[in-house]
C-alpha cells in the first residue's frame, strides 16, 4: 500500500488582495517557491497603507513566527522570503520567493500553515515523493475575506506518477482553489534516481538518423571493395613495399 504524503501551499502573508498564484518548481534537491499576490486599494485601505500591509520580512519556515515589528525589520538568524513588488496603478503585485532544500521543505510555512492537516514526505523505500492535503481547502479564505482565488502551479523534473490536478499544460500541473470550495492536492512523483531517463522523441530520431548515415557510409565502402578487388590488391601491395623500404632504410641508418 502506497504511503500518502501531503502537499503544501500556504500563503505566508497578510492577504487582503483578490487573487494569489503559487508556483512551485521541484527540481533535484531544490524546491523553488514563488508566491504572487495582486492587491488593490479600497475604501478601507489606501495604496500607501496597502504597501505597508504586505511585510518585507516574512519567515520562510513555520518555526519562525512573524513578529509584528515596526518598522518592518529583519531578525538575525531567520531565513526570509525575498519580496519584490510591481506598481499596478491602483494597487501592487507582491512576489515572495525562497529556494528550499527538498529535505527541509516539510518545515516550510506553506506546508505547516496552508491546510488543517498537511505534510511533505520523501519515501526512500518506494522511491516516491507524494504531496497531498486534507480536503478542507485553504485555511486562508477563512482568515482573509477579500481573498477570492488561489492558483497553485507545480512543475517537477521528476516523473509524475499520479495526481488530481484540475488541468495540465506541458509539465505544469495546476490546482484552482476558490473561496468556499473544499478540495485537496494530490501529487505522486517518481523519485527513482537510478532509473535511466528515457530519451525524447527528438533525441531518438537524431540517433536513428546518425546510425542510418553510418550504415550508408559503411555500405558504400563495402560496395567499393566488392567492385574493385584488383585495385585493392595493387594498393595493398604498394603500401607493403613502401613500409618495407622505410624499415630497411631506418635499419641501415641505425647500424652505420
Amino acid at each position: 500500500m502506497k504511503k500518502k504524503i501531503i502537499l503544501l501551499i500556504g500563503l505566508v502573508f497578510l492577504l487582503c488582495g483578490c487573487t494569489a498564484e503559487v508556483d512551485i518548481d521541484i527540481n533535484g534537491n531544490t524546491i523553488k517557491e514563488s508566491v504572487s499576490i495582486e492587491a488593490f486599494a479600497n475604501e478601507y485601505l489606501t495604496k500607501d497603507q496597502l504597501k505597508n500591509t504586505f511585510r518585507t520580512y516574512v519567515p520562510a519556515f513555520a518555526k519562525d513566527p512573524i513578529v509584528d515589528t515596526m518598522p518592518d525589520s529583519e531578525v538575525k538568524g531567520i531565513s526570509y522570503y525575498d519580496r519584490t513588488l510591481k506598481d499596478l496603478g491602483t494597487g501592487y503585485r507582491f512576489n515572495y520567493k525562497y529556494n528550499f532544500n527538498l529535505n527541509n521543505y516539510k518545515n516550510s510555512r506553506t506546508v505547516k500553515e496552508g491546510f488543517k492537516s498537511s505534510s511533505f514526505i520523501i519515501d526512500n523505500k518506494d522511491k516516491t515523493i507524494l504531496f497531498s492535503t486534507d480536503s478542507g481547502g485553504l485555511m486562508y479564505f477563512n482568515q482573509y475575506p477579500d481573498l477570492l482565488q488561489v492558483k497553485v502551479n507545480i512543475t517537477s523534473s521528476y516523473e509524475v506518477k499520479d495526481c488530481n490536478a484540475d488541468y495540465k499544460n506541458g509539465n505544469v500541473y495546476t490546482w484552482i482553489f476558490n473561496k468556499g470550495e473544499n478540495k485537496n492536492i494530490y501529487l505522486l512523483l517518481d523519485n527513482d534516481l537510478e532509473k535511466e531517463e528515457s530519451p525524447s522523441k527528438e533525441e531518438e530520431d537524431k540517433q536513428t538518423s546518425i546510425k542510418k548515415e553510418e550504415k550508408e557510409e559503411e555500405s558504400v565502402f563495402v560496395k567499393f571493395l566488392n567492385e574493385h578487388p584488383f585495385l585493392i590488391v595493387v594498393l595493398s601491395l604498394l603500401l607493403f613495399i613502401i613500409i618495407v623500404l622505410i624499415v630497411s632504410k631506418m635499419t641501415k641508418i641505425k647500424y652505420r
